[in-house]
């Protein structure tokens, strides 16, 4: 999570508030609307969602994901 955001930015040594006030602040501006920035991020926020419903609610995961 973290470390894909710092690869976003390509932040060395990363803060997470900072990069969190950061994203926000740019998907505010568009700077994420299209592109390849666009599809990166939004593989970045879909593992991220797979990594907390994997912990969170791992039934709805996998009813998600096909699996029963």
């Amino acid at each position: 999570a973290l470390s894909d955001l710092a690869s976003l930015y390509d932040e060395p040594d990363p803060i997470a508030d900072d990069l969190s006030r950061k994203l926000a602040r740019d998907i505010r501006a568009g700077k994420f609307d299209d592109g390849v920035k666009a599809a990166e991020l939004h593989e970045i926020l879909m593992s991220d969602i797979r990594r907390r419903l994997a912990i969170g609610n791992p039934r709805y995961l996998a009813e998600s994901e096909g699996e029963s």
